[in-house]
């Protein structure tokens, strides 16, 4: 009675009561106390209940049953707890931080390349149970930690896109949260620099003395993440 279901319309069965008069049917109702003037099962059975499709909402509910017999006598009230959550969690808050704490935002190029990523706790009618984390394009549902924070191992330059999805004990696995990292961590060092005596003239010598108080520099385009 303690687990959690994605079931809104489970089925509920139960054993017929025995009772000196014969019995003559079985009053239920869920969240409520069955009354002792109305039977909705009969004692010919069969003895069980589908509970109307979408009438659990996510949440604790009690089912709760009485058996009555044609003496009119009204048996004491047995229940079964039913705990429902069919709904998947979202997760919100999905941030990063860099060493310092400061904050990293999202698509903007930066040096950071162990990012720190946190997200706000889960909220859920079934408790939480972790959350599943990983990087790129695809996803999946298994529960990697239960904390609300990772911080991510050292990333090449490039574009990284973390997901976090929460996953509760029912073991619905909510929507993905996204967060892309731009990290170029790489100085880019200047290449071919050289000197001109004007623009497409002359080439000067490096560290050649010569008279050219005024020179063309040009160096090559870096290529950078």
């Amino acid at each position: 009675e303690t687990d959690w279901t994605t079931d809104r319309d489970p089925y509920f069965s139960w054993p017929a009561s025995v009772s000196v008069s014969p019995i003559d049917g079985y009053s239920w109702t869920t969240n409520a106390s069955p009354d002792c003037g109305s039977i909705e099962v009969a004692a010919a059975g069969p003895l069980e209940v589908q509970i109307t499709p979408g009438s659990l909402m996510d949440g604790v509910h009690v089912f709760q049953i009485r058996a009555i017999d044609v003496a009119g006598n009204c048996g004491p009230v047995a229940n079964r707890i039913v705990q429902v959550d069919g709904t998947g969690d979202l997760t919100t808050g999905l941030r990063a931080t860099d060493g310092s704490g400061a904050a990293i935002a999202q698509a903007t190029w930066q040096q950071e390349n162990r990012p720190n990523m946190l997200w706000d706790a889960a909220t859920s009618a079934a408790p939480i149970v972790g959350y599943s984390i990983g990087l790129g394009p695809g996803t999946d549902c298994t529960v990697d930690t239960i904390a609300t924070t990772n911080t991510l191992l050292t990333q090449p330059d490039g574009i990284v896109s973390f997901w976090v999805r929460a996953v509760d004990a029912a073991g619905n696995c909510g929507p993905e949260a996204r967060f892309d990292v731009y990290i170029d961590a790489t100085p880019d060092p200047i290449s071919n620099l050289m000197a001109f005596t004007q623009q497409a003239g002359m080439p000067i010598l490096n560290g050649i003395s010569q008279s050219d108080s005024d020179p063309w520099m040009s160096w090559d385009v870096p290529i950078s993440a």
